[in-house]
């Protein structure tokens, strides 16, 4: 197998996209793709009814349902791949990133707001599937991203207890109402340039893109 020359760094959107089974919708989102030319690309709440593919880039999700989702997609290059590790439900989808001999595990995530037992218990599978990951590789690279709603101080506490990076200060809004929803976790690889944008957003949902630069060490 010819080998190519590892990526430097790692460009990856993130955004709450509420919904995109609508042809306007996909048309003004892949604008903003063509704009900022991201490495991977992690929608959270799309409630896909079928598989959305967009040209040159691999694209995985989860179950179709009228709520809830994830997809997560990479540009098609000579030195990227994008495989499946598991979509787990309507609220998770795992995929490994592989550029050169790195690899990098991406947790795409969407939790539905609310108080119930039941969402607070799918919140908690996060810090599981993260620890599964850890268990197995301790030095794995890692990124943990999506829309965490009422549930990321949660989130927030026990990823920084197992010495993940938040890509925001947690008094940066990603949504339109002021709150901090929204946000990008790495781990055993360096996160940087962190850019919040409201402006490419407001045709398309009241969250916020996060663009991140990840850096293999």
């Amino acid at each position: 197998m010819e080998e190519y020359e590892p990526l430097s760094e790692v460009v990856l959107l993130n955004t709450n996209i509420r919904g995109m089974n609508a042809d306007a919708k996909q048309e003004a989102f892949y604008k903003v793709i063509g704009n900022e030319k991201p490495h991977v690309v992690c929608l959270n709440e799309t409630k896909l009814r079928y598989d959305l593919y967009l040209s040159n880039y691999w694209a995985f999700q989860t179950l179709y349902d009228r709520k809830g989702g994830c997809w997560t997609a990479a540009r098609c290059e000579q030195n990227v791949r994008l495989q499946l590790v598991k979509a787990l439900g309507n609220y998770f989808c795992w995929t490994r990133l592989t550029t050169g001999h790195t690899q990098i595990q991406i947790l795409n995530c969407y939790l539905e707001c609310g108080e119930s037992l039941y969402n607070k218990n799918r919140a908690l599978r996060v810090l599981e599937i993260v620890r599964d990951i850890l268990r197995q590789d301790a030095n794995a690279a890692i990124v943990v991203c999506g829309d965490f709603n009422n549930h990321l101080p949660v989130i927030d506490g026990h990823l920084k207890q197992l010495n993940f990076t938040p890509a925001l200060h947690d008094d940066v809004a990603t949504h339109k109402l002021g709150n901090q929803l929204d946000q990008v976790y790495a781990k055993n690889i360096d996160i940087a340039n962190a850019v919040v944008n409201s402006e490419l957003d407001h045709s398309i949902t009241d969250h916020r893109c996060i663009k991140v630069t990840l850096k293999p060490t």
